[in-house]
Parts: C-alpha cells; structure tokens; sequence
C-alpha cells in the first residue's frame, strides 16, 4: 500500500506588513506530487515540500484528505531569507502569503490483466 497526492492547489496573496493580505488572490495547480509508504511518510514529504516550521492542517476544511500548508513565499516561492523579511518590513519588497492544498489517496496497486484485452 502507498499514499499519494498527485500535486496542489497553490493559493496566494500579497501580505503587506502590519497590515495582512491584500485582495485579490491568485490560484493555480501545481504539478508537485509527493509520495510515501505511511501517512507519516507523505506528510514528512510534504512538509519538505515547503518550509519544516510550517503547520499542516489535517482534513483541511472539513475534506477528508485534505492537507493544507501556509507559508510565507518570495516572488519566486522560496523562503524568505532574514534580510528578506527586513526588506519587507520597510516596505522595499513583497511577501506572499501562501496555501498550498494537497489530497492525499491511498493507492494499492494490482498488475493489469493483459490477456484477451486487446
């Protein structure tokens, strides 16, 4: 038995210093699948997925499945560095407040029945 999910939902908004995010957001899919043999393997694949302090929500929403992940992301979706942060604050650069959501299925795999098939 494996565990997978095929990619996520990515959503985003500028979050302006001592002011939160602004509106509109921005949403796409992301072509980022992840795996793991246990529930905690895939979670552990996700989390390295993004930053290791970001907090995962469980069946996000009230979706069995479901994990989301919000972070922090510069205009290239990395980590924002210390002097990234700093830029921010001065109101010299721009930070995105992002969530990716993940669904995560169980997959059993059965080899396929070739014969008569074609």
């Amino acid at each position: 038995m494996m565990f997978e999910a095929r990619g996520a939902h990515k959503h985003v908004e500028e979050d302006v210093f001592e002011k939160g995010c602004i509106p509109p957001g921005r949403s796409w899919f992301c072509d980022m699948p992840v795996y793991g043999n246990t529930i905690q393997e895939i979670l552990a694949a996700i989390r390295g997925q993004h930053h290791s302090d970001s907090e995962l929500e469980l069946d996000a929403c009230g979706d069995t499945g479901r994990v989301d992940v919000a972070c922090m992301e510069t205009d290239i979706s990395w980590e924002p560095t210390e002097a990234d942060y700093a830029r921010w604050k001065r109101g010299e650069q721009k930070l995105w407040y992002a969530v990716y959501s993940y669904y995560i299925e169980r997959v059993t795999r059965e080899p396929a029945h070739l014969t008569g098939a074609v």
